[in-house]
């Protein structure tokens, strides 16, 4: 199987080109990114192990469709 080495883009003029071609703003993903993290932080020690994953993933699939949504006028 071939494994490709992640890119890092670590520079800030070459952070905000990447994201500007992608449509991105650092904001956008940095809100998103937080409402993940949000959700995650919400579970409590009695749920479900599974529990922090699948909260920061189905929150932050919906901050991804609601902010990219409303960015897009869509």
């Amino acid at each position: 199987m071939f494994q490709q080495t992640p890119i890092v883009i670590n520079e800030d003029f070459s952070v905000h080109q990447e994201l500007h071609s992608l449509g991105l703003t650092v904001d956008i993903v940095t809100s998103i990114a937080r409402k993940a993290a949000a959700a995650k932080a919400e579970a409590l020690e009695i749920d479900p192990s599974s529990t922090p994953g699948t909260l920061a993933y189905i929150n932050g699939v919906r901050a991804i469709r609601m902010d990219l949504c409303l960015w897009a006028g869509g």
